[in-house]
């Protein structure tokens, strides 16, 4: 895992495992009510298919 350079702005991408993810807000900006980012995934990479039982997700 690694730093990839600046994002959007304050917040760094950040590179793991051959994707790259870009915060866009996070819960501190959004009073704990949501975050969002940007995923950068090559074709066959990201996570194997699994459910997040403690997270809602808008794709």
């Amino acid at each position: 895992m690694c730093w990839a350079g600046s994002g959007a702005g304050r917040y760094p991408r950040l590179s793991f495992v051959g994707d790259v993810y870009r915060f866009l807000a996070t819960a501190e900006d959004t009073n704990g009510k949501y975050a969002t980012w940007e995923a950068i995934v090559p074709p066959g990479g990201g996570p194997q298919p699994h459910i997040d039982h403690e997270m809602q997700l808008l794709i």
